[in-house]
Protein backbone atom coordinates (compact mmCIF):
# COMPACT_ATOMS: atom_id res chain seq x y z
CA UNK A 1 0.00 0.00 0.00
CA UNK A 2 3.06 2.44 0.81
CA UNK A 3 4.02 2.07 -2.70
CA UNK A 4 0.68 3.25 -3.81
CA UNK A 5 0.59 5.98 -2.34
CA UNK A 6 4.19 6.82 -3.19
CA UNK A 7 3.60 6.98 -7.12
CA UNK A 8 0.66 8.98 -6.47
CA UNK A 9 2.58 12.05 -4.77
CA UNK A 10 5.75 11.11 -7.75
CA UNK A 11 2.53 11.88 -10.29
CA UNK A 12 0.51 14.60 -8.27
CA UNK A 13 2.97 15.87 -6.27
CA UNK A 14 1.33 17.65 -3.03
CA UNK A 15 -0.73 20.45 -2.24
CA UNK A 16 0.79 23.38 -1.78
CA UNK A 17 1.46 24.73 1.89
CA UNK A 18 1.31 28.43 2.90
CA UNK A 19 2.80 30.15 5.88
CA UNK A 20 2.43 33.87 6.60
CA UNK A 21 5.23 35.15 8.79
CA UNK A 22 4.44 37.06 12.18
CA UNK A 23 7.08 40.05 12.90
CA UNK A 24 11.01 39.06 13.11
CA UNK A 25 12.57 40.87 15.53
CA UNK A 26 15.92 42.85 14.35
CA UNK A 27 18.83 41.18 13.58
CA UNK A 28 16.18 37.81 14.51
CA UNK A 29 15.59 34.35 12.94
CA UNK A 30 12.39 32.34 12.32
CA UNK A 31 13.15 28.93 11.60
CA UNK A 32 10.68 26.45 10.83
CA UNK A 33 11.75 22.46 10.56
CA UNK A 34 9.04 20.79 7.38
CA UNK A 35 9.92 17.41 8.88
CA UNK A 36 8.47 18.44 12.60
CA UNK A 37 5.03 20.08 10.97
CA UNK A 38 4.80 22.16 14.24
CA UNK A 39 3.91 25.54 12.25
CA UNK A 40 -0.05 24.41 11.60
CA UNK A 41 0.19 26.14 7.78
CA UNK A 42 2.95 23.75 7.01
CA UNK A 43 1.73 20.76 9.39
CA UNK A 44 0.94 18.31 6.11
CA UNK A 45 4.32 18.89 3.86
CA UNK A 46 5.89 16.31 6.60
CA UNK A 47 4.53 13.29 4.63
CA UNK A 48 5.82 14.87 1.20
CA UNK A 49 9.30 15.95 2.32
CA UNK A 50 11.59 16.65 0.94
CA UNK A 51 10.07 19.51 -0.56
CA UNK A 52 10.73 20.21 -4.20
CA UNK A 53 9.33 24.00 -4.63
CA UNK A 54 9.38 26.86 -2.54
CA UNK A 55 8.25 30.82 -3.15
CA UNK A 56 8.85 33.44 -1.05
CA UNK A 57 7.31 37.42 -1.18
CA UNK A 58 8.58 39.55 0.81
CA UNK A 59 6.11 42.41 0.59
CA UNK A 60 8.04 44.32 3.37
CA UNK A 61 9.76 47.11 3.60
CA UNK A 62 13.51 45.23 4.66
CA UNK A 63 15.06 42.72 2.94
CA UNK A 64 15.60 39.71 4.48
CA UNK A 65 18.03 36.42 3.86
CA UNK A 66 16.68 32.91 3.50
CA UNK A 67 18.29 30.00 4.15
CA UNK A 68 17.52 26.21 3.14
CA UNK A 69 18.89 23.49 5.31
CA UNK A 70 20.97 25.36 7.34
CA UNK A 71 23.32 25.79 4.82
CA UNK A 72 24.24 29.54 5.91
CA UNK A 73 27.20 29.74 3.08
CA UNK A 74 24.60 29.91 0.39
CA UNK A 75 22.25 32.53 1.90
CA UNK A 76 19.94 33.58 -0.79
CA UNK A 77 18.49 37.18 -0.60
CA UNK A 78 15.14 38.60 -1.15
CA UNK A 79 14.76 42.03 -1.33
CA UNK A 80 11.84 44.02 -0.53
CA UNK A 81 8.75 44.48 -2.33
CA UNK A 82 10.20 41.00 -4.54
CA UNK A 83 9.79 37.23 -5.07
CA UNK A 84 11.86 34.58 -4.99
CA UNK A 85 10.75 30.65 -6.57
CA UNK A 86 13.07 27.92 -5.82
CA UNK A 87 12.36 24.64 -7.55
CA UNK A 88 13.73 21.62 -9.90
CA UNK A 89 14.68 18.38 -9.12
CA UNK A 90 17.45 18.92 -7.20
CA UNK A 91 16.00 20.92 -4.79
CA UNK A 92 15.32 19.13 -1.29
CA UNK A 93 14.14 21.35 1.15
CA UNK A 94 13.81 20.16 4.84
CA UNK A 95 14.28 23.08 7.01
CA UNK A 96 13.46 26.92 5.90
CA UNK A 97 15.02 29.82 7.78
CA UNK A 98 14.32 33.96 7.61
CA UNK A 99 16.88 35.76 8.65
CA UNK A 100 15.89 39.98 9.33
CA UNK A 101 19.49 41.29 9.07
CA UNK A 102 18.31 45.05 9.87
CA UNK A 103 20.07 46.26 13.31
CA UNK A 104 16.88 48.10 14.23
CA UNK A 105 13.69 47.44 12.29
CA UNK A 106 11.64 44.42 12.65
CA UNK A 107 9.15 42.46 10.25
CA UNK A 108 5.47 43.43 9.91
CA UNK A 109 3.40 40.62 10.44
CA UNK A 110 2.22 38.99 7.74
CA UNK A 111 4.39 40.90 5.24
CA UNK A 112 6.19 37.59 4.17
CA UNK A 113 4.75 34.37 3.05
CA UNK A 114 6.05 31.39 2.08
CA UNK A 115 4.91 28.73 -0.41
CA UNK A 116 6.51 24.49 -0.59
CA UNK A 117 5.37 21.95 -1.96
CA UNK A 118 6.45 18.73 -3.90
CA UNK A 119 6.39 18.88 -7.43
CA UNK A 120 5.31 16.25 -9.37
CA UNK A 121 8.04 14.36 -11.11
CA UNK A 122 6.21 14.71 -14.56
CA UNK A 123 6.42 18.17 -14.29
CA UNK A 124 9.86 18.15 -13.11
CA UNK A 125 10.14 16.10 -16.49
CA UNK A 126 8.61 18.50 -18.57
CA UNK A 127 10.87 20.99 -17.45
CA UNK A 128 13.98 19.47 -18.26
CA UNK A 129 12.80 18.78 -21.44
CA UNK A 130 11.87 22.55 -21.81
CA UNK A 131 15.44 22.96 -19.92
CA UNK A 132 17.74 20.24 -20.50
CA UNK A 133 20.92 22.08 -19.42
CA UNK A 134 19.17 23.72 -15.99
CA UNK A 135 19.59 26.54 -17.31
CA UNK A 136 16.26 28.17 -15.34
Amino acid sequence: MPQIREARVLERGSPPYTHALATIAAAARAYFDLAEGSEADFAGINKYLPASFLNITNDDVIPVYLILNGNQQRKIYVASSSEKTISGSGVNIWNIEIYNPSATIATVDYNIVITVQKQAKIEEKYQRTLNPRGLF
